[in-house]
């Protein structure tokens, strides 16, 4: 009995793990104080999708295309080519601002994060 129907594919999804497990190794061993940059970096790279993606939603997709050749009027892609990738960068990026410690102690930015 075979342990994959498609070996081939089965190749691609197992190389496809190279770079998470990347991340978590790398993201393992740094120290707390960069790892906690990188996070807030991520969070301010999806401010600036969304920003470079608000006049391509608002202009029925006739300005500021990075990506012309996948025209979707009214859907923000940002820096991404497709609305499925920026949805995932921009879920992941939420994430971090939800999971991430405030770099200043405050009890009104507590009250956001229940």
């Amino acid at each position: 009995m075979p342990i994959s129907v498609d070996p081939a594919r089965s190749l691609v999804a197992l190389s496809g793990l190279i770079v998470p497990l990347t991340i978590i190794s790398v993201g393992w061993s740094i120290a707390y104080q960069k790892l906690f940059l990188a996070g807030w970096w991520i969070a301010g790279l999806g401010i600036i999708s969304v920003i470079i993606g608000i006049p391509h939603v608002l202009n029925d997709g006739a300005a500021f295309l990075l990506y012309p050749e996948t025209p979707m009027p009214g859907v923000l892609s940002g820096t991404f080519a497709n609305r499925n990738s920026a949805g995932i960068f921009l879920v992941c990026a939420l994430c971090f601002v939800a999971l991430l410690p405030s770099p200043v102690t405050r009890h009104d930015v507590l009250i956001t994060r229940i």
